[in-house]
């Protein structure tokens, strides 16, 4: 940052799923290879692993990392967005913009994000249709944040 390569006014969030090739703990292998990994499920590829996930913050402009952790598989994308935001707070970084999938999409996510980074989230909104809802809620809150990204970028 200091060199100018990577100017965060827009950054991603993300994770992937990272297997691992060693059996977990069962009745006919007691001992795990690897203890830490445990059992997660990878939407994208409708597929249940073993092992980790790693979750990456990268700048948009230069595609650079600027940050990234590993978790075990079951820990949810939601749980790791006050760590990115408490990391970004104590590099000084100040993004405008916050790009992340639907894994990361709650509440608490967007208003972390306004509060300790003044920045606005740009979150796919993850469907949790009750009985009887109806979809407009979700239509709504997605023009909601359009506009707040029109306005922030001047068009």
């Amino acid at each position: 940052m200091a060199q100018k390569v990577i100017d965060p006014v827009i950054v991603a969030l993300d994770s992937a799923p990272l297997e691992v090739r060693w059996k977990p703990k069962t009745k006919r292998n007691p001992t795990p290879f690897d203890a830490d990994a445990r059992w997660g499920f990878a939407k994208s590829k409708n597929l249940h692993y073993f092992g980790y996930k790693a979750h990456v913050l990268i700048d948009v402009k230069s595609g650079l990392p600027i940050t990234g952790t590993l978790t075990p598989a079951n820990v949810s994308d939601q749980k790791t967005m006050g760590a990115f935001i408490e990391l970004l707070n104590d590099l000084g970084v100040q993004p405008e913009i916050v790009l992340a999938d639907k894994g990361y999409d709650s509440a608490l996510a967007h208003l972390y994000l306004r509060e300790k980074l003044g920045a606005v989230g740009l979150i796919a909104i993850n469907p949790r249709r009750k009985k009887g809802q109806s979809r407009k809620k979700s239509s709504k809150r997605r023009w909601n944040g359009m506009i707040q990204l029109l306005s922030l970028i001047h068009i």
